[in-house]
């Protein structure tokens, strides 16, 4: 938020899980989707570190299924 506080409309990531005829789907707005709409620049270990988090957040989540 610093790098473009406008950001903070879509932070925090949110995470939707839901079930496809018995498959789980998840969805959520990528960190890099973020640096594209808001121009963000110079933040790039910031926005790695929350990609990795949250791949790692939604990989738990289906295969706790």
């Amino acid at each position: 938020m610093q790098a473009a506080p406008e950001a903070a409309f879509d932070l925090p990531i949110r995470v939707l899980v839901w079930d496809d005829g018995g498959q789980t789907r998840v969805g959520y707005l990528s960190p890099e989707a973020l640096q594209e709409r808001y121009g963000i620049s110079g933040a790039d270990e910031a926005l790695d570190a929350m990609a990795k988090a949250l791949d790692t957040i939604t990989e738990k989540a289906v295969q706790a299924k």
